[in-house]
């Protein structure tokens, strides 16, 4: 068994550079863009888009047309303007992976990367949907711990 030295990368590190950088390669016009509100679209905005994705590439939609309705549809500003050049680019022909990858404050790695496999197996409806599942139970866990940690302040006030 290999031992890792201590200046080796962590495992997975590797996979999400190595991932970034093959997005930027294949897509020599690609553009890192930063997003006024990235946290809140993350945690309310992402849940919801991936579910609608999956429900309706799911239902036969092409994507950039299930990118256009879910543009139509997000009630934030900043998301709309990351899904309508996230939905340029895929009609430019780019692939989703690397147009979402062009936005890496509110597209993770994990994010990034369960695509990238959706779109390579040919299950990306079935993978956003997966990912929705993940991204709601992370939600719901993120809304247990606060009200965990409201508890012991309002005791104590």
């Amino acid at each position: 068994m290999k031992k890792r030295s201590s200046s080796s990368p962590a495992p997975g590190a590797e996979f999400s550079a190595s991932a970034r950088r093959m997005a930027a390669q294949s897509e020599p016009s690609a553009r890192v863009y930063k997003t006024p509100g990235a946290g809140a679209i993350r945690a309310r905005e992402l849940p919801t888009f991936a579910r609608a994705m999956h429900a309706m590439l799911d239902a036969g939609m092409p994507l950039a047309q299930c990118l256009n309705s879910a543009e139509q549809q997000t009630a934030s500003i900043a998301f709309r303007q990351v899904l309508e050049r996230i939905r340029m680019a895929v009609q430019h022909g780019n692939r989703f992976s690397a147009a979402a990858a062009q936005f890496p404050d509110v597209f993770d790695d994990m994010f990034l990367g369960m695509i990238r496999t959706g779109e390579v197996s040919g299950r990306l409806a079935e993978t956003l949907g997966s990912l929705a599942d993940h991204l709601e139970s992370s939600a719901e866990l993120r809304q247990k711990v606060k009200a965990a940690m409201m508890y012991p302040a309002a005791v104590t006030a």
